[in-house]
C-alpha cells in the first residue's frame, strides 16, 4: 500500500512538473513575441530616448550639487525637520538634467517636488 502511494506521488509530481514546464515555455515564447512587437512599434521612441553614461553623470552631479546647496543654504534643524526633505527637489533637478529638459520644465518639477 505504501509503495503504491509513493508511486502515485511520483507520477503526479512528474506530471505536474511536465505541465508546468510546458506552461513556462509558452509564457517565455509569448513574452518574447510581445517584446518584439513592442520594440517594432516603438522603435523610433526607444532610439530617440537613449541616454549614455555622460547623461547619467550629468544628472547625478546636478542632484548632488542641488542637495549640497540646499543643505548649506536652508537649515531645517531649527524646524525639527531632517535634511532628507531636500531630496525631492534634488532628484527632480538631477532627472531634468539627465533628460536634458528645458529650464522651465525643470523649474516646475522642482516646485512640484518641494510641495
Amino acid at each position: 500500500m505504501f509503495s503504491i502511494r509513493i508511486s502515485l506521488f511520483v507520477f503526479l509530481f512528474l506530471l505536474l512538473k511536465t505541465v508546468l514546464s510546458q506552461q513556462k515555455e509558452a509564457i517565455i515564447i509569448e513574452s518574447k513575441e510581445f517584446d518584439q512587437e513592442f520594440n517594432e512599434a516603438h522603435k523610433d521612441t526607444l532610439n530617440a530616448n537613449k541616454k549614455n553614461g555622460l547623461d547619467l553623470l550629468r544628472g547625478v552631479i546636478t542632484a548632488y550639487e542641488v542637495q549640497v546647496n540646499l543643505v548649506k543654504g536652508i537649515c531645517l534643524h531649527k524646524h525639527k525637520v531632517d535634511h532628507i526633505a531636500h531630496l525631492g527637489p534634488s532628484v527632480a533637478a538631477g532627472l531634468g538634467a539627465m533628460l536634458k529638459l528645458n529650464t522651465e520644465t525643470i523649474y516646475q518639477a522642482v516646485q512640484q517636488a518641494l510641495h
